[in-house]
């Protein structure tokens, strides 16, 4: 990923990512498409030496894929993030997306659809315990959203909700980091 140091000053931030996107054969239209995702449409003109370290940043993440966030505001970075390290003392933890994580720790996904009882038959073809609760929404054990999802897919059973509904990350993270230390 670009850090705000890679932007040469004089520049601005539409001809740096233009620059970037010939690199890769992406055509410069995409640049102010990117700049209006984060919100720099205003100052692509801009040089990059005139922006604030803030500005850089974003301008940086505008042709990125990947965004490192390390924070202890656990709630906040369960809102933004799909996949989650989790280091402790030095060594790694675990690594593993959100919901894998979230519904392994004793949650659930919960899934609503039309036909719940054929969808909870293909769940347990899948070898996935499913309870039908008296709303008739259905609580997928041991599962992440996606794996319900291609199974519901496969399945032909259109999904009206699927949400995962496990514990919070701080919860688990002061699990497993407890575990990690003992």
């Amino acid at each position: 990923m670009l850090e705000a140091t890679d932007f040469h000053p004089g520049r601005s931030g539409r001809d740096h990512l233009r620059m970037l996107g010939r690199a890769v054969d992406v055509p410069d239209s995409r640049a102010d498409e990117v700049l209006r995702l984060v919100e720099l449409g205003d100052a692509a003109h801009r040089r990059v030496k005139g922006s604030s370290l803030g500005m850089r940043q974003r301008l940086g993440l505008a042709e990125g894929r990947t965004v490192l966030v390390s924070s202890h505001v656990l709630a906040e970075v369960a809102q933004t993030v799909d996949q989650v390290l989790i280091i402790s003392r030095g060594r790694l933890v675990i690594e593993s997306s959100l919901a894998e994580l979230t519904a392994r720790d004793g949650g659930a996904v919960r899934v609503r659809s039309a036909n719940p009882e054929r969808l909870a038959a293909a769940l347990r073809d899948n070898d996935l315990p499913v309870t039908i609760g008296t709303d008739r929404v259905l609580l997928v054990q041991g599962a992440s959203s996606e794996q319900v999802g291609e199974i519901a897919f496969a399945a032909g059973v259109p999904v009206h909700e699927l949400l995962t509904d496990g514990g919070s990350l701080e919860e688990i993270f002061l699990e497993l980091t407890s575990q990690a230390s003992a």
